[in-house]
């Protein structure tokens, strides 16, 4: 997922700062996880 870390560095953020933004709005990610979504070693989950 190359866009998201495309995004993030656009916007000069740091994971653990998009990790924190997420938290307010309730999805409770660790800067581990989205490093993983970054890289493709993990996929989220679709909840349906």
């Amino acid at each position: 997922m190359k866009r998201l870390r495309k995004l993030r560095q656009e916007k000069k953020l740091t994971l653990k700062e998009v990790s924190q933004k997420l938290n307010n709005y309730g999805l409770d990610l660790s800067p581990d996880a989205l490093a993983k979504y970054e890289r493709g070693d993990r996929e989220p989950k679709l909840e349906r």
